[in-house]
């Protein structure tokens, strides 16, 4: 049996075309679902840290160099990228909650203390331990943040 030839991009551009997973839109060269008015959630982040070059999480946060010339100091990490959710914190969709959908602007500040940045390591830690839920981990994660943006 012959192979099943891949759809090709419209005239003037190369390679197959990119569909959306959930609901067969094309993407376009950065793999955006325009009907989902975000990126499918089975796609990487496609985002490089405009410092390092390295790969940006879909929060926004580059592991490499931490948004900053100073990594080693904690208190000077940024997240370089855009932020991008499926979900609202309480755990409801954004929109159909398959797209990652930009939420915030690149090059927010963290404004923690060492003794906060190791609260919210624990917080994270008891989570992924299953002491405490995900949505108690945000709430406690959040309350850490609106107390340091208020310094």
């Amino acid at each position: 049996m012959a192979r099943q030839k891949s759809a090709t991009a419209p005239t003037g551009h190369r390679g197959p075309v990119s569909r959306c997973v959930y609901d067969g839109t094309q993407l376009d060269a950065s793999g955006f679902c325009l009907s989902g008015n975000g990126y499918p959630d089975t796609r990487p982040c496609p985002f490089a840290c405009p410092l390092c070059r390295g790969d940006l999480t879909w929060s926004g946060a580059c592991f490499r160099c931490h948004g900053t010339e100073t990594p080693q100091v904690v208190t000077s990490w940024t997240f370089p990228g855009a932020r991008f959710e499926r979900d609202h914190d309480d755990g409801t969709p954004i929109g159909d909650g398959h797209h990652w959908v930009k939420i915030a602007e690149p090059n927010r500040r963290v404004p923690l203390s060492g003794a906060q940045t190791s609260a919210c390591a624990a917080i994270v830690g008891r989570a992924v331990r299953g002491e405490m839920t995900t949505v108690e981990a945000h709430r406690a994660i959040d309350g850490i943040f609106e107390e340091a943006f208020q310094r």
